[in-house]
């Protein structure tokens, strides 16, 4: 009886032993941060601006392409708000910042379809935007592909890396209007 109480025990201890191993810290990201928040700056030159993800990115976890068809969500590396929020906010900082025009248009539609690490070391971020003109008949339409290669490994510098990206997709924008 002794014996099997021993044995019990011990594998008990064990097994809390291995349940309570120390996992990595989680790390959050933005793109955007309060320095962005430039004081006394003017207000963005689009009176709305609306930004769709597809669904596989309205999650919290960082993605990577592994293959053409495969996605990998990072277990540690997340987002610490919604992933459209965040790149709604950088866009007005960039709008902000770049904008030397005047004028504002009245809307501004970003559909991302691709905004991830990929397999091959790069930054992606793909998809369309729409600007509505003050003629609310007159819509111009753009598709948008711009990648980023990588020069550290890592996800603190694939995030650096996509808000450059988001830098690249305004000054896009800016030029095309």
């Amino acid at each position: 009886m002794n014996r099997f109480l021993i044995t019990t025990l011990l594998s008990c201890s064990v097994l809390v032993g291995c349940s309570n191993s120390v996992s990595p810290n989680s790390k959050f990201y933005l793109l955007h941060n309060a320095s962005d928040g430039v004081k006394g700056a003017s207000a963005a030159p689009v009176e709305k601006l609306k930004v769709q993800f597809p669904d596989y990115l309205k999650q919290p976890n960082l993605a990577m392409k592994l293959t053409s068809h495969q996605l990998h969500y990072a277990q540690y590396h997340k987002w610490a708000e919604p992933l459209a929020v965040s790149f709604k906010k950088a866009v007005k900082v960039e709008l902000k910042k770049q904008s030397q025009q005047s004028k504002t248009i009245p809307a501004l539609f970003i559909d991302v379809e691709h905004f991830h690490v990929s397999e091959h070391a790069s930054v992606i971020l793909s998809g369309s935007y729409q600007i509505m003109m003050k003629d609310l008949n007159k819509k111009q339409h753009f598709d948008f592909y711009i990648e980023q290669k990588l020069a550290e490994d890592g996800y603190d510098h694939a995030v650096i890396q996509q808000r450059k990206l988001v830098t690249k997709l305004v000054s896009e924008i800016i030029q095309s209007w």
